[in-house]
């Protein structure tokens, strides 16, 4: 073998094995995530039920509704994700391990899956949330109507905010207990 392809045959070797490595994660984070038999991602023919599920810390599957949509926080006591419906302010629906539900890729999958699912199981002539979206863009003015001072160069006829009027007061000293007149 000539030296001048060794180094090239190692690249390519060092570059196969990363791919196969990323591949492995990949296919272990998806074994956080299931979908029913009427999925749309599953290859079978059943359209009935179209649920998914994420598997807990307690080793259960457990279904989301397909309205919901997952939004990740980290449990203020243990060393754990929390997943909860819609923000960080939602209801805890599952309670899981770090790994993968870390990863914002996985969430997004979980919600991709669900979006799938929610529109697989609404009614046929229901109203599409997203086809509803862009109608409204369509027949929306345009940017919102707004009523703009007229400036002149070197003009200052605005309120200045509560920030700017706390930031002048701790750099003048004033005390910031006393109202301002």
């Amino acid at each position: 073998m000539d030296n001048s392809l060794l180094p090239i045959t190692a690249w390519i070797l060092i570059v196969m094995a990363w791919r196969v490595g990323v591949v492995k994660k990949k296919k272990s984070e998806l074994d956080f995530i299931s979908i029913s038999s009427g999925h749309p991602w599953h290859h079978s023919d059943d359209v009935e039920d179209t649920t998914v599920y994420v598997f807990d810390q307690e080793k259960k599957w457990i279904p989301l509704h397909t309205d919901v949509r997952i939004a990740v926080t980290a449990d203020p006591l243990l060393e754990r994700v929390l997943l909860r419906n819609g923000d960080s302010e939602g209801e805890v629906l599952v309670r899981c391990e770090n790994d993968p539900f870390s990863d914002a890729d996985v969430i997004k999958i979980i919600n991709m899956a669900q979006a799938l699912a929610s529109a697989q199981a609404r009614e046929e002539g229901a109203d599409d949330e997203f086809e509803a979206a862009r109608e409204r863009e369509k027949t929306a003015e345009g940017v919102l109507e707004r009523e703009w001072m007229d400036t002149e160069e070197g003009s200052l006829d605005y309120e200045p905010g509560a920030l700017l009027r706390a930031f002048k007061q701790s750099k003048s000293g004033e005390d910031k207990s006393k109202p301002e007149s």
